[in-house]
């Protein structure tokens, strides 16, 4: 069983900007730079959903739910409490080694005209590319 989380982290790092200037800085050796990211990330783990069939891209509806693309094929909802509802009409997607249903994005206009894009490996285990899909989400 997979279950979706969400990782997010912070990391603060420093850069020198280029000024243009011929006037050499001395290079930050791998310990200093290394102590320096061990004591600035804040790592945050949180499970919002299980039961997955490898969930491969989400992306957000303007009311916080998600959009889950499943590897396999499947396209899923997952509401803020975490209920998984599937969405049928998805493409039939080609799913063999790295070839799968694989990214969703919502139109520019989403709110007006709830298009979303889904590209998926189309074929077979002789001939496949990938492809893009246009429906609209009921």
């Amino acid at each position: 069983m997979h279950v979706l989380k969400i990782l997010t982290a912070s990391l603060v790092l420093g850069f020198t900007a280029c000024s243009g200037s011929s006037q050499a800085k001395a290079p930050v050796s791998n310990s200093t730079l290394s102590a320096a990211l061990q004591s600035t990330v804040d790592i945050h783990v949180k499970t919002l959903a299980g039961g997955l069939k490898a969930p491969w891209n989400l992306t957000f509806l303007p009311n916080g739910d998600m959009l889950v693309t499943e590897k396999l094929g499947g396209l899923v909802r997952v509401d803020a409490a975490g209920r998984v509802t599937p969405i049928s009409g998805a493409p039939k997607a080609y799913s063999q080694g790295q070839a799968g249903l694989f990214d969703v994005m919502l139109s520019e206009q989403f709110e007006t005209d709830s298009t979303v894009f889904l590209s998926y490996a189309d074929g077979g285990d002789k001939n496949n590319a990938v492809a893009v899909f246009k429906a609209r989400l009921k």
